[in-house]
């Protein structure tokens, strides 16, 4: 009874024990961020501003910050939520349910509805200009602006090293917890048949046959530089993955090749491509002279720029150990698609 008596008190007159405190959130400008970093090092901050999305960058900026020298503030999302970015160096992506840590404590991210429409209105461009050119900076369909709460990490330069985050280390770090205050405004990159509905996009991948690290050991050998172990484990991760289904198709010329495994992947992914897509090329098999596989690849896509394929394939050298001809069987490496189309979930979206 003692006991249940002094856990009571201790309830009232003990709070900082039971019940840890929470840690104060700083509200502050993309500008203010970026000109004092250092001050906000591993503090929790509430900030407004737009977010870049390319190729190499997944940034946070606001057109009134004039210093252009201040660090840049790159994003990532709390949680299990892989990077959406392509960038330099390593593996960005989380396994579901394996939520990201910082100093060994779990940074959550609160996946509600608002979350939901900023990860999918960042995404929404076209894979192609209306050329038929591969897209590189000027293609989204929207400019997004939320209100972004997350643990923030600053860059750090000293006179021994170099501390920072995103591509190459360019970076301070916003670590998104909760997203609030979504916005868009359409862009002038133009749309087919659906100028005032919502857009987004999807993107879909062959499942990889690598088992859980394999991925962090492939890195690994290429930064010791052991090349031909790291092709190696690149083609019986291929060998594994071509072995599925029928396998016709291993035998046949590269461009049949890539069709049958673009029908058989559009079949898994349960989509329907556009009836008039479009063959972009077909890659001759090459490789460096040091590597033991050539390497090629098929892809097409819509005129409308909403839809973007390509099947990735390795085969065996002529001249290299345990191949017997040129014409070795295909190894499908990956197969891809990216496609865009009217989201009914966004209907509610602050779109403008």
């Amino acid at each position: 009874m003692r006991v249940v008596l002094a856990l009571i008190a201790c309830a009232f007159l003990c709070p900082s024990i039971l019940f840890a405190q929470p840690k104060p959130v700083h509200d502050i400008t993309v500008c203010e961020l970026r000109l004092h970093a250092g001050e906000f090092d591993h503090e929790t901050v509430r900030v407004r501003g737009t977010a870049d999305l390319e190729f190499e960058i997944f940034a946070l900026y606001d057109p009134q910050c004039k210093d252009t020298k201040a660090t840049d503030v790159w994003l990532t999302f709390g949680g299990d939520v892989s990077d959406i970015a392509t960038y330099c160096c390593g593996d960005h992506s989380r396994r579901p349910g394996h939520v990201l840590e910082l100093d060994g404590k779990p940074v959550p991210l609160r996946k509600d509805g608002a979350f939901e429409q900023f990860y999918k209105l960042v995404r929404a461009s076209r894979n192609r200009t209306p050329t038929g050119a591969p897209c590189a900076s000027d293609c989204h369909f929207y400019r997004v602006t939320a209100t972004l709460t997350g643990v923030f990490l600053a860059e750090k330069n000293t006179e021994k090293e170099h501390l920072g985050y995103g591509h190459l280390g360019c970076c301070s770090l916003l670590i998104i917890e909760q997203v609030v205050g979504v916005s868009a405004e359409r862009t002038a990159v133009p749309l087919s048949g659906a100028q005032n509905e919502p857009i987004s996009c999807d993107e879909y991948a062959t499942a990889s046959p690598q088992r859980p690290g394999q991925q962090r050991q492939f890195e690994e050998l290429l930064n010791q530089n052991k090349f031909v172990l790291a092709e190696k484990m690149t083609a019986d991760s291929a060998e594994q993955l071509s072995r599925r289904g029928d396998q016709a198709w291993r035998s046949k010329p590269l461009a049949m090749a890539a069709h049958a495994i673009l029908i058989r992947e559009l079949q898994h992914w349960a989509l329907v491509a556009d009836p008039k897509l479009r063959l972009d090329k077909c890659t001759e098999p090459a490789s460096l002279d040091e590597q033991r596989y050539d390497y090629a690849s098929c892809s097409w896509y819509s005129g409308d720029g909403m839809q973007d394929f390509s099947v990735n394939f390795m085969r065996k050298k002529k001249n290299s150990p345990s191949a017997t001809s040129s014409r070795s069987p295909w190894l499908l490496t990956s197969a891809n698609a990216r496609v865009c189309h009217v989201d009914a979930a966004l209907a509610t979206a602050n779109i403008h």
